[in-house]
């Protein structure tokens, strides 16, 4: 809970959480990956539009009884994809971030630049777990929360320790 309020609030703490154990990290990104999925699940199984692709399936299911098989193999593949989808995410903005970072006088490691992403990615997350829901305007959102994001890594970069001088004479 902790983590989730201090994404949303402050880059500057984002910066110290970048020592967190990967674990941590993952365990956050696991369960942000579990209420998307549920979210997409919950769209897919109750159909929440009707002039979509995905009630063509849903009629083509009830049709022939094989509803009980469908959304087993239905909610397996949300959350596979799901996870590609946001690990595929926090490396592209990870390195965005690293890119744009790389001029600047900071200590920065990949590895920690992709934790504060991770937990960055806290806005993106809730926009995830929204937009199956919203009609028309779910790539604004998208692409909004790319921008939020973005900003918010770079701005927890910024609160990286400076990098070491040569003092070797």
């Amino acid at each position: 809970m902790r983590l989730l309020q201090e994404s949303l609030i402050s880059p500057k703490t984002l910066a110290r959480h970048r020592l967190l154990s990967i674990g941590v990290v993952m365990r956050y990104i696991f369960s942000w990956i579990a209420i998307i999925t549920a979210a997409s699940f919950a769209h897919f199984a109750f159909g929440f539009t009707e002039n979509n692709a995905l009630q063509s399936i849903k009629d083509m299911m009830t049709a022939s009884g094989m509803q009980w098989i469908v959304y087993p193999f239905a909610a397996l593949f949300l959350f596979v994809s799901n996870t590609l989808l946001i690990m595929s995410h926090i490396s592209l903005l990870s390195a965005v971030t690293m890119f744009i970072m790389r001029p600047f006088p900071f200590r920065i490691q990949y590895r920690q630049i992709w934790r504060t992403t991770a937990l960055a990615m806290t806005i993106h997350y809730i926009a995830y777990s929204i937009a199956p829901f919203i009609q028309d305007a779910s790539s604004i959102v998208y692409i909004g929360a790319f921008i939020i994001t973005l900003g918010y890594s770079l701005r927890a970069a910024m609160h990286f320790p400076p990098a070491r001088r040569n003092t070797a004479k």
